[in-house]
């Protein structure tokens, strides 16, 4: 696999989905902060059933939690992948495997949502064992340098990755959400996926 800039960004998936100021408003009120991603044992794995609500923690040999950087983070990755590896790239924080109910954004009519509806509740996202080594093997191809290659604090801003308008040059030590910060959380990630593969194991993602 390549690593490559790309002329034109790819932005997420839910930015395809948002149609219309409302739906962009709800959207925007569940978009995470932080994202755990927590390694769990097949065997293990098979412990959480059908039960989205399953305590993972309890079973997961390790976790990684990426706070407040993961969406500038994949922000980069996909910005220097080929758009053949975009749908996978996607899965390292938003899995499509899912136990339990998914609420279906793209089709959802907010307006006839009773107002105690729960926005919180959602399933539980993992990847199995092959799409997680599918994952480890893209990121191996992506070093620290390249992230830091691709990051300009100025477009992350502008197209207001969140956690919002915190994008910055500074280099300072103990400074945050600039390029070595981003480099640093690659590095993380990079990790747990490459521990997961190594094991079989699966990986579950909870956004929050």
């Amino acid at each position: 696999m390549f690593f490559i800039p790309l002329k034109y960004p790819f932005c997420f998936f839910w930015q395809m989905l948002i149609s219309s100021n409302k739906f962009a408003e709800s959207l925007n009120a569940l978009m995470g902060q932080s994202a755990t991603l927590f390694l769990v044992d097949r065997n293990e794995f098979s412990k959480i059933g059908d039960n989205p609500e399953y305590p993972v923690a309890n079973i997961a040999a390790e976790k990684t939690t990426f706070e407040k950087s993961f969406e500038g983070l994949l922000f980069l990755i996909t910005k220097g992948s080929r758009p053949e590896d975009i749908s996978i790239v996607r899965q390292i924080f938003y899995p499509e495997a899912y136990i339990g109910e998914e609420i279906d954004f793209e089709n959802i009519d907010i307006d006839a949502l009773p107002d105690d509806f729960d926005f919180d509740k959602q399933p539980l996202y993992f990847n199995d064992p092959a799409t997680v080594a599918e994952i480890a093997d893209l990121l191996s191809a992506i070093e620290p340098g390249n992230i830091i290659a691709l990051f300009d604090h100025t477009e992350l801003n502008e197209h207001d990755i969140e956690p919002g308008q915190v994008w910055t040059d500074d280099e300072r030590e103990g400074a945050t959400f600039n390029a070595q910060h981003m480099a640093t959380e690659l590095l993380a990630l990079k990790a747990i996926y490459e521990k997961a593969k190594e094991q079989g194991a699966y990986i579950v993602s909870l956004v929050d």
